[in-house]
């Protein structure tokens, strides 16, 4: 059995590994040889360099943990800019859009009425002025002639920038329309103010036609064109 007792020695010259001082005077057991000694202050210097190795990788894993930290706090400060981003590009997609929309509606219907006022304007410069040409050409009552012009403007359209009555171009329709009973009997000719002109067989309204709404004599006239002579007649009596 290793006997050991304290021997009043010189301190020895080993260096102390920092934070174990409860090895000084380890030198001064008696049977410890300088290899023991040294041996384990060694081992104490490496218990020393292993807690402070410990150490260093603790304050790395809380130093990871902080930034990896940090890295999702600005990760989803990042994903939080970007659905702020999205939802307000949506925002601005949809209000730009109903403006578009908008502004499509109103050019639409701006392009709609210059189209119905262009087409307006072309059937008054091709229908309305030429049936007054061919009217007056004619020589239709100036009485007459709205009412007819009327009757006759509806039935016309333009096809290819020409006026048009059915398959026939207007001034063919109203050659043919000139020689018919009603417009014979619209006519301002000798012989066609009396009351017994040729054409028609309908039966008297019983109105004078001062007392006739427009409509009324119109339609005596493509009826019974000599009734519409008569009272016309009687008219200016």
């Amino acid at each position: 059995m290793l006997n050991c007792k304290l021997i009043n020695t010189a301190p020895s010259a080993t260096t102390q590994p920092e934070g174990f001082s409860m090895l000084n005077g380890l030198e001064g057991i008696e049977g410890l040889t300088p290899e023991q000694v040294a041996a384990v202050h060694a081992l104490a210097g490496g218990l020393v360099d292993k807690k402070a190795e410990l150490e260093l990788k603790l304050r790395n894993a809380k130093t990871l943990a902080s930034s990896e930290e940090s890295a999702q706090e600005k990760l989803a400060l990042l994903e939080s800019n970007i659905e702020s981003d999205r939802l307000l590009a949506k925002e601005n997609y949809s209000g730009a859009l109903t403006l578009k929309e908008q502004e499509y509606t109103a050019s639409l219907g701006k392009l709609t009425s210059e189209a119905e006022a262009d087409k307006s304007l072309i059937h008054k410069l091709l229908v309305d002025n030429g049936l007054s040409a061919q009217l007056a050409h004619y020589d239709v009552s100036k009485d007459l002639m709205p009412l007819i012009q009327q009757a006759l403007s509806a039935q016309a359209t333009i096809v290819d920038g020409q006026a048009m009555v059915g398959e026939q171009s207007l001034s063919d329709f109203m050659k043919e329309w000139a020689e018919t009973p009603q417009g014979k009997a619209s006519r301002v000719a000798p012989g066609n103010d009396g009351g017994n002109g040729s054409g028609g067989g309908g039966q008297s309204t019983g109105k004078k036609m001062q007392d006739m709404t427009g409509v009324e004599r119109m339609a005596l006239l493509r009826d019974n064109p000599s009734e519409f002579n008569r009272l016309k007649a009687e008219m200016r009596g």
